[in-house]
């Protein structure tokens, strides 16, 4: 990268030495594919060496929904059979245990993705999805350092997502990212179109271990492997009424 002498400040027709650092910046950016999202957008959802974090306030994985509730505001709709809480203005929803009201998940949705031969999304004229929240998110996300958006694609998050924690390194067969972090275990993951690594993100989610208590975390964890079985834990699956 070409460096700019500090007596540069100030340059002909106004351009400055700021500006100048910021289009090579710019350009830096364009030539290895990175596309960088501002923060600002509200409501702010960070997920950071296995913490969550919504507009500055922690929501840990396996608390009560009441918790959760109390951090998030709102009014979420219940959707009990399905163990879900919908949050249809902000775009996400919320999944708890079949036993217990514990928080197992959070999905986030950026855009309306069609999944079988009957239409479902209403701009392909389909009714919708009641198991969706009624808007899309439109606040900003950032997982491991790599901010997410409806335009995003997975090559273009894992390219500001932290090492280990890309898309795709090493979380069974699919694109799904795991942490074993500071703050517990996470998993990621994308939901995604036939493109893979290619596809825009529909929407993202976040997971947390039911049985993260009998795996205290400890120092380093953040480059520990976690015990084969922490990935055998109780949870919803997002789409179905049905258990695991």
């Amino acid at each position: 990268m070409i460096s700019i002498p500090a007596a540069a400040d100030s340059l002909f027709d106004g351009i400055t030495r700021e500006k100048i650092k910021q289009e090579l910046k710019r350009f830096e950016d364009w030539s290895q594919g990175i596309r960088r999202i501002p923060k600002g957008a509200k409501p702010e959802i960070i997920v950071n060496d296995g913490k969550i974090t919504f507009n500055g306030k922690i929501l840990k994985i396996g608390d009560d929904i009441e918790s959760w509730k109390k951090v998030i505001g709102g009014n979420p709709r219940a959707m009990l059979d399905r163990r879900i809480y919908v949050w249809d203005d902000l775009g996400f929803k919320v999944g708890i245990g079949w036993t217990n009201t514990k928080v197992i998940f959070i999905k986030i949705i950026f855009r309306c993705k069609e999944r079988g031969a009957v239409k479902v999304c209403p701009e392909n004229g389909g009714l919708g999805n009641t198991n969706e929240p009624q808007n899309f998110f439109t606040g900003y996300v950032e997982y491991e350092g790599g901010p997410i958006d409806s335009q995003s694609t997975v090559l273009e998050a894992n390219r500001l997502i932290r090492g280990r924690a890309q898309y795709g390194g090493g979380c069974g067969t699919g694109l799904c990212s795991s942490v074993w972090g500071k703050y517990g275990y996470l998993v990621s993951d994308p939901d995604i179109d036939s493109r893979g690594y290619e596809s825009i993100f529909y929407g993202v989610s976040f997971e947390g271990d039911s049985h993260a208590e009998f795996y205290p975390v400890k120092a380093g964890a953040a480059d520990a492997v976690p015990p084969e079985d922490v990935f055998k834990f109780n949870y919803v699956e997002r789409d179905s009424t049905k258990k695991n």
